[in-house]
């Protein structure tokens, strides 16, 4: 994914928003829906926790509402458009103007706000949900043993039968599909197209493909052991005490 921006242009979750599109356009395609000049929109959470709030419990998500180009071709011009409107969202101040509906509508009574919420979605209608979160970049363990993979998974809210959750973890890159059997019947042929729709915008860089690395992780860091000595029991007055030697647990 960084060799594609670096490549194309972008930015990671750019890239990641691109590939989502390529498979959506794959997968309703095959199910007879014509995608050309079509546009499907997307929540996007975004992170606004200020640099005074990192240690504050809590969480500070606004979102954005992205597009996902699915009526254009080409993947590297799917990638510019994603790119472009990701750009034009975020010096318009999307999330922030977001966050300041949210803020107001915790101040109104819950007989208001659910009315609120529901009129919201009816003007700002999304067809899906894509959350990007950074995770660890080394490798961690539980138990003693290496964690080799995370899967993420993001809820789906009313209305919506299909979310994409992202995570990065140790040089991976994981994408979490959760969906409304009864609206997404086949999610595997949708996870098949998205290794297809990764490998259109990877040809469209010319570069070579790089063997992965090993998948053996790092031994975990070494625990500190003490020394104990040997406690003797007590034994009769008549047998001597045997001798007692420092042992190491």
């Amino acid at each position: 994914m960084k060799a594609i921006k670096n490549r194309l242009g972008g930015t990671v979750n750019d890239v990641v928003l691109a590939v989502i599109s390529g498979a959506l356009r794959e997968y309703l395609q095959a199910h007879g829906v014509k995608t050309d000049r079509t546009e499907l929109k997307a929540m996007v959470p975004v992170n606004v926790r200020s640099e005074h709030d990192q240690m504050k419990l809590g969480n500070r998500v606004s979102m954005m509402v992205a597009p996902l180009p699915i009526g254009i071709t080409d993947p590297v011009e799917r990638l510019r458009q994603v790119s472009a409107a990701m750009d034009l969202l975020k010096s318009g101040g999307q999330a922030g103007q977001m966050e300041r509906v949210v803020a107001l509508t915790d101040l109104l009574p819950p007989l208001v706000q659910r009315p609120l919420a529901m009129l919201q979605a009816s003007v700002t209608p999304v067809n899906t949900v894509c959350t990007n979160v950074p995770g660890p970049r080394e490798t961690r363990y539980m138990l003693g043993e290496p964690v080799h993979l995370m899967v993420p998974v993001v809820p789906l809210a009313a209305g919506i039968g299909l979310g994409f959750a992202i995570m990065s973890y140790a040089d991976q890159l994981t994408i979490g599909l959760n969906a409304d059997a009864e609206r997404v019947a086949d999610i595997w042929s949708l996870s098949e197209a998205l290794y297809r729709s990764f490998e259109g915008l990877w040809a469209a860089t010319g570069l070579e493909r790089v063997p992965a690395p090993s998948a053996a992780a790092p031994p975990p860091p070494a625990r500190s052991r003490r020394k104990k000595a040997a406690v003797p029991r007590p034994t009769p007055a008549a047998e001597p005490a045997p001798e007692v030697e420092a042992a190491t647990n």
